[in-house]
C-alpha cells in the first residue's frame, strides 16, 4: 500500500453506457460460440482499474475529469456496473499475475499522474493495475464458465474470479432472466 495516509485502494469501473453497442463483447460472444462451442446468449465487457496511492477526492477528480474513460460513451464508477438492466448469470475477471506486466495499467499510472499534476514523490508511491470483467449471459454452470475463462487468457499469466448471479447457487435462475427459457 501507498505511504500517502489519505490514500487507499480503488476499483474504478468503466463500462458504455446502456445506449452503446458493446462490439467488443459482440466479437468475444461470437468467438466464444463459435471456438468453444458455447452457448452464450451475450458478453459485454467492464474495464476495471485498481488504484493505490489515492485520495476519495482525487479517485472522484479521475473519474469526474474523465481521466481513465470516454465521458461521451463511457461510464465509470467506484461501484460495481451493470451494463444492462438485468445482471449477467456470470462475470468472469481476468487480472494479471503478479509479476506480469501490465502495460494499460502503467499507462493509466502515468496518466493519472500527469492530470492531477503529482509531485515526482507521489508519482513513485502510485500504482495502478487493471483488469477485465466479461459479465456473460447464456452459460449454464460455472464449469462451462471456467472453460471460457480458459478461452480468454492463459493461467500462467492471468488469474480470474468466476461469480455466478446472486441467488442462482451457482447457476442462472429463471428469475434472473425474465422471459428466457433455460
Amino acid at each position: 500500500m501507498s505511504s500517502n495516509p489519505a490514500s487507499m485502494l480503488t476499483r474504478v469501473a468503466v463500462g458504455l453506457r446502456p445506449s452503446v453497442r458493446d462490439v467488443l463483447g459482440q466479437r468475444v460472444a461470437g468467438k466464444i460460440k463459435n471456438e468453444l462451442a458455447l452457448p452464450v446468449d451475450a458478453v459485454r465487457i467492464v474495464k476495471i482499474f485498481t488504484i493505490d496511492g489515492l485520495s476519495e477526492n482525487e479517485i472522484a477528480a479521475i473519474i469526474d475529469g474523465g481521466v481513465l474513460h470516454d465521458p461521451v460513451v463511457q461510464t465509470a464508477a467506484t461501484t460495481p456496473i451493470t451494463p444492462t438492466a438485468n445482471p449477467a448469470d456470470w462475470i468472469i475477471e481476468v487480472a494479471f499475475r503478479p509479476g506480469v506486466t501490465d502495460n494499460e495499467g502503467r499507462t493509466a499510472k502515468e496518466t493519472i499522474a500527469l492530470a492531477l499534476e503529482l509531485p515526482e514523490p507521489r508519482r513513485k508511491t502510485l500504482a495502478v493495475y487493471t483488469a477485465l470483467q466479461y459479465h456473460i449471459d447464456g452459460l449454464p454452470d460455472r464449469e462451462t464458465a471456467k472453460r471460457a475463462w480458459l478461452w480468454t487468457c492463459s493461467p500462467t499469466t492471468c488469474s480470474s474470479e468466476t461469480t455466478s448471479n446472486p441467488g442462482t447457487n451457482g447457476a442462472p435462475s429463471q428469475d434472473s432472466r425474465p422471459g428466457r427459457p433455460r
